[in-house]
């Protein structure tokens, strides 16, 4: 090889590394800078709060019965017509409620029901639309899990709520 052709080389050689160190790969895009459709997307959470009271994910309010004795329901048979129970296998809780609160139970039919601070958690099916409270106080036995109760004192014929 002649010496014009060993620069030929090597010039063409800088000429490379050179063209190669000007082009940039464009940066990560950071979270700020996503668009709606590229951002993670994050499950709600399937307890949260509204108002004073508990509901699901979906906003539809969730009840508790004075008639169940801690960690067992005693709503069965056609009372889950009217009462159909709530059951998350994981429980993610917004904030103002703590995952503590919450465990499950089975029932002696088998199935599973979510607790909050171990009374069974129920639907009502007359609560159609997030935020209806339609089964507040049904037959006085009946009420909305609110994340205040501490003691729900109850027995076949009066009832108390601390």
């Amino acid at each position: 090889m002649g010496k014009n052709t060993l620069i030929l080389i090597i010039f063409g050689i800088l000429i490379i590394l050179a063209i190669s160190g000007c082009t940039q790969q464009k940066p990560a895009v950071t979270p700020a800078e996503q668009t709606p459709a590229q951002q993670p997307v994050t499950e709600q959470p399937e307890v949260k709060l509204s108002g004073n009271h508990i509901v699901d994910g979906k906003g539809i309010t969730l009840y508790l019965f004075t008639k169940d004795v801690l960690g067992d329901s005693k709503c069965t048979g056609v009372c889950l017509n009217a009462w159909p129970i709530f059951y998350k296998e994981k429980i993610s809780v917004s904030s103002g409620l703590s995952p503590t609160d919450f465990g499950t139970i089975t029932r002696d039919d088998g199935k599973k029901q979510t607790t909050f601070k171990g009374w069974p958690l129920y639907y009502y099916s007359g609560d159609v639309n997030p935020g209806d409270i339609k089964g507040e106080g049904v037959n006085k036995v009946w009420f909305i899990a609110r994340p205040d109760y501490t003691i729900l004192l109850a027995d076949k014929d009066n009832f108390e709520i601390h």
